[in-house]
């Protein structure tokens, strides 16, 4: 397989994954609400039960799509701190261009209202696109957009985590997307701390090596293609790394039951057709290396 077909599948995989904002088609002044229930877990005293809500407006210049795990019932820390994390996520969003720094709303302060915050925040990131966007000849043919989604994806017995997607066009190629993972400890409520020691960054090589090659090895297999041993010795050699040290990811590893989840962002050891490199390392390869918090939550000694 050549490697600028593997580079475009890379690319393709990461925009459909994340779901870049650069193709989308806003209905007119369109504003929509989505509401829904669920939970993860079931009969325990520790449940953690979440409303999936959505707020989107749109219009000829620019479009907002906000989605949320919301937090509607569960330890009291907990669902706190979680409303408190995704009024963050959503405060983030609002962009404001040099010349208008009004747009900057204030910090919406009726945590329990999920619905009220989201549209709170998404309404705000509107105005503050279409500021933004002001003077652009080209947003007509090719809007503003912004989307964030930001859900549990994990509930266990010590810990409860949350993923952001994020993914903003404001003209251009190409739009830019992030992700992250959050994992909050059940009994404090609190954001875990870097899971990973850092100083072992030597000695954890073997393991970061190894789970960006099974990353490229994953999106070629998922699109039907085989990769050469030459293939992957081309792609890592040209990461953007020095001296060969792959660095750990700028954005926090998370847990998760299958073993620790590493993200690393666009740009960040490589170009931006090979998308944001993501692999789980299982506890049993990793546990010598994970910190003394993250040993408790996963039940590791």
């Amino acid at each position: 397989m050549k490697k600028c077909l593997f580079l475009c599948t890379l690319s393709l995989t990461m925009v459909a994954t994340i779901g870049c904002a650069g193709g989308r088609t806003p209905a007119m002044k369109d504003m929509t609400d989505s509401v829904g229930q669920k939970s993860a877990v079931q009969g325990t005293n520790d449940s953690l039960l979440v409303d999936s809500l959505g707020k989107s407006f749109s219009d000829d210049a620019a479009s907002v799509d906000f989605s949320c795990d919301f937090p509607v019932s569960g330890p009291r820390v907990l669902v706190d701190s979680l409303r408190t994390f995704l009024s963050k996520e959503m405060a983030g969003c609002v962009v404001a261009s040099p010349d208008d720094q009004t747009v900057a709303p204030k910090t919406y302060n009726h945590l329990a209202d999920g619905k009220g915050m989201i549209a709170y925040y998404a309404d705000a990131t509107f105005k503050s696109l279409k500021s933004l966007g002001r003077g652009d000849e080209e947003v007509k043919r090719h809007p503003y957009s912004i989307s964030l989604s930001v859900n549990k994806v994990y509930d266990t017995a010590d810990y409860v985590t949350y993923t952001s997607v994020f993914s903003l066009y404001e003209g251009g190629a190409h739009g830019m997307a992030s992700l992250r993972g959050v994992t909050f400890d059940k009994k404090s409520g609190s954001q875990i701390g870097y899971p990973v020691d850092s100083t072992a960054l030597k000695a954890l090589q073997p393991i970061l090596r190894e789970g960006v090659k099974s990353y490229f090895i994953d999106v070629a297999k998922n699109d039907g293609e085989s990769v050469s041993d030459t293939d992957i010795k081309d792609f890592m050699d040209g990461l953007f790394i020095e001296n060969g040290i792959i660095p750990l990811p700028a954005a926090a590893p998370y847990l998760s039951p299958d073993g620790v989840v590493f993200v690393y962002g666009q740009y960040e050891i490589g170009a931006y057709a090979i998308g944001m490199p993501t692999f789980t390392v299982p506890y049993g390869k990793i546990e010598k290396y994970l910190t003394p918090e993250a040993r408790r939550l996963t039940g590791l000694k």
